[in-house]
């Protein structure tokens, strides 16, 4: 029995009894030899004996999905894990006020937000409405955007104080982030895609989304955000939420009859450790800026969880699927990174578009022509180890949705029967891929570099 035969396909089954017994006997048992653990094996048996140095604390980091059957419930659910998770990444920006996170956290940070938003509104419809067609069409209606999505919830007639001015300026609010961020994606990419027109053809562009500089308040951003989820909670029937659950404001009765932020979205302001600073013309964000951005905030999300475990506190600190994405983003923008770096313009940006999320499809690309190209004679490490993490993952969440959403967009559940899964080895797999990838791009990027001084040197 190997390490990788026991955790190949774990992110995609049930973690049973047997298999947890056979996972203690191999960590912690004494017929284990190192030497003998080839490369793969060595690393996750490092790992998790450094975080879990007993079988009992190994016993800790499991946890299990038991979706309700009920989709109302199962939004709501996953809507609070991501807000607590968002609340978390912000009281870290401004606790740690290191200014470099300052000025990339906040992609992440607004995307979970924005991500909880989402799964609230939604939410609170199939509260409402019960019948699965009705809900089919109320997904293809609104997709992710946040405007249509309360404006559905409007024409539900059940908030008897839609016209108080609290709930007016939700409407604004709402309004005024999907008029930048309609298709939830303006945080998770640092890119759009034009078409640009000549007198032969017509081909697709990237651009970068912020041209312009903006220094945009920390502080008053989180608090509209927070005030937004209080909002609509407020709407749920015999819904209660302890403080264990999510940060909550205590003032929104005020705040309905009187509110205290303006409904822009991106705010300007802020004191020099409250902002965050970004823009072309201030600094570039380029796909890797944005890549260690999510990778990171991952990362602080489960040192968080794991330090609530050994101290015996927040059990179900529920992160775990806010977790999950924010790596697997990192990942597909470090491999969309790859190809940018690895193809020709035109070809990489092509094949951006048209695989989406495709992990797999995108790594073999990059692969292809490193092969065949240039870059060739360029030994990348481990190029095994990145390929059997990234087929893994792609399995597992092809569409970049699985850890988005309880269920697809014909309703069909992710979690139809109790799934259990464990901290560590989940993390442990998406941040070794993403480390991987981000090795492969510091010695790909090394290499341009310096044959582009040799390049320089001989033109002088």
């Amino acid at each position: 029995m190997t390490f990788v035969s026991v955790n190949k396909n774990l992110m995609n089954n049930h973690l049973g009894e047997s298999q947890l017994r056979k996972l203690i006997n191999i960590y912690y048992g004494d017929k284990v030899n190192y030497d003998d653990l080839g490369e793969f094996e060595q690393g996750l048996y490092d790992f998790l004996k450094e975080e879990f140095p007993s079988p009992e604390c190994l016993k800790l980091a499991l946890a299990e999905v038991k979706q309700s059957g009920d989709l109302s419930e199962d939004f709501f659910d996953l809507a609070i894990g991501f807000q607590n998770a968002a609340v978390e990444i912000t009281s870290f920006l401004l606790e740690e006020k290191k200014i470099a996170y300052l000025d990339t956290f906040i992609f992440p940070m607004i995307y979970l937000y924005r991500q909880a938003l989402e799964l609230l509104l939604k939410s609170l419809y199939y509260q409402e409405i019960k019948a699965s067609s009705d809900r089919i069409s109320f997904i293809q209606r609104t997709g992710h955007d946040l405007s249509s999505l309360y404006n559905e919830i409007l024409s539900l007639s059940i908030n008897e104080d839609h016209e108080k001015k609290g709930y007016i300026w939700l409407s604004e609010f709402f309004r005024n982030i999907s008029m930048f961020d309609r298709m939830s994606d303006s945080f998770r990419y640092p890119f759009k895609f034009e078409k640009v027109e000549d007198v032969f053809d017509e081909k697709l562009t990237m651009k970068n989304l912020f041209e312009k500089r903006r220094d945009v308040d920390l502080i008053k951003l989180s608090n509209k955000f927070i005030h937004a989820f209080a909002l609509i909670k407020r709407l749920f029937k015999e819904k209660t939420i302890t403080p264990e659950e999510i940060s909550y404001t205590e003032n929104v009765e005020d705040f309905i009859e009187n509110p205290g932020y303006s409904t822009e979205f991106l705010e300007e302001g802020g004191g020099y450790k409250q902002k965050s600073v970004f823009g072309n013309d201030f600094k570039r964000i380029s796909i890797n800026h944005f890549a260690d951005a999510y990778s990171e905030c991952a990362t602080h999300l489960y040192q968080k969880h794991v330090a609530n475990l050994a101290d015996n506190s927040i059990r179900n600190f529920n992160s775990f699927f806010a977790v999950c994405y924010l790596l697997r983003n990192a990942i597909e923008l470090s491999l969309k990174g790859l190809c940018m770096k690895l193809l020709d313009s035109d070809e990489a940006i092509k094949l951006i578009r048209n695989k989406k999320h495709n992990l797999y499809w995108l790594w073999k690309a990059t692969q292809t022509k490193h092969c065949e190209g240039p870059m060739s004679s360029v030994n990348i490490p481990h190029p095994e180890q990145i390929e059997f993490y990234v087929k893994l993952i792609h399995e597992v969440d092809a569409s970049s949705s699985r850890f988005r959403y309880p269920a697809d967009n014909d309703l069909n559940s992710y979690y139809p029967d109790p799934y259990r899964y464990h901290w560590g080895i989940h993390y442990y797999l998406l941040s070794t891929c993403f480390e991987r990838l981000r090795v492969t791009e510091y010695i790909i990027d090394d290499e341009l570099e310096s044959r582009e001084e040799s390049r320089r040197d001989v033109l002088i």
